[in-house]
């Protein structure tokens, strides 16, 4: 399974076990899914940061940025999986 379906399949675990705090709730909007998501404790410190980040931030710009980081990361590691 390559990096980016072990994440999708965590994250549908995550829900099927009913952990409250999955980031993906379907019943919460944007705002509370970021808080959930600063709260949850399997959250890297990196994406707490980069979220608090973006709160000073231009929301366009924020979101395009990270959009293009998401579009490498995801090439990047299909590169190094070969998939």
């Amino acid at each position: 399974m390559n990096p980016v379906d072990r994440l999708r399949h965590h994250v549908s675990g995550a829900i099927a076990r009913g952990e409250k705090e999955a980031i993906v709730e379907r019943r919460m909007n944007a705002t509370e899914k970021i808080r959930a998501t600063l709260a949850y404790p399997s959250t890297s410190y990196w994406l707490k940061e980069a979220i608090r980040g973006t709160s000073h931030r231009d929301q366009v710009d924020a979101f395009r940025d990270a959009t293009i980081l998401a579009a490498l990361l995801e090439e990047y590691l299909n590169e190094l999986h070969g998939v």
